[in-house]
């Protein structure tokens, strides 16, 4: 069984274990280590990305817990060139409110041709009503669109556990959420996602699930 950790661990932990969703490659490292190897974290990012656009994001240990997901509390630079990560990495933990050195900056390819992104709750986080909830963007092509709390024409869905929707899509997320939860052998859990042209479902992020009330009559469905 898999228990959750920072952003960056729990994206490589899930890396080779998805059936639905898969999770891009990744070069994270610690506050601590940000300011000791500076010239060794920039070589391994240009020998890993090339000279890919990258996504350089926060990932601390008081983010993503049981308590507190403080999403969209620390800073995250988009489309920046690997020549660039170390100030932009330095931007990042500079949004830290704390010094803790296990503190992380998560670095990954950022992705293009964007059709579908969004954030998925395997449980009603508001009632504890056993739901499937995804708040999507079909039209911006961005990946934060939704937990920015910025995009427009946004859509939502409640699906119950076990059910289909009328789109492929959709019920690819569903699966994919059923099997993060038999995964870590548990039902409350907030998923961030993104379609690209090509079909290809990528896991951006996956945090236990604050919850504001008890769930309800709730039951693990097979995926």
């Amino acid at each position: 069984m898999l228990a959750f950790s920072t952003k960056a661990n729990t994206l490589h932990m899930l890396q080779s274990k998805l059936s639905y969703f898969k999770v891009l490659p990744q070069v994270s490292f610690t506050v601590e280590e940000l300011q000791k190897y500076q010239g060794k974290i920039e070589k391994q990012i240009l020998i890993e990305f090339g000279e890919q656009n990258l996504i350089v994001r926060s990932s601390t240990v008081s983010e993503d817990t049981a308590n507190n997901s403080m999403a969209g509390k620390f800073l995250t630079m988009m489309q920046v060139c690997a020549k660039g990560v170390l100030s932009a990495a330095r931007q990042v933990m500079d949004s830290f409110t704390d010094d803790n050195p296990d503190n992380q900056i998560l670095v990954q390819p950022m992705l293009s041709d964007i059709i579908m992104s969004g954030v998925l709750f395997t449980v009603d986080p508001n009632t504890g009503g056993n739901y499937i909830i995804i708040n999507y963007d079909e039209t911006s092509g961005s990946t934060d669109s939704v937990t920015s709390g910025e995009g427009k024409n946004l859509s939502m869905c409640y699906i119950f556990h076990g059910k289909q929707s009328g789109d492929v899509r959709l019920n690819k997320l569903c699966l994919g959420a059923l099997e993060c939860m038999k995964l870590f052998g548990q039902n409350n859990i907030d998923i961030e996602s993104a379609f690209t042209g090509d079909g290809t479902l990528y896991l951006l992020q996956a945090r236990p699930l604050v919850l504001k009330a008890d769930m309800i009559d709730f039951k693990l469905q097979s995926a």
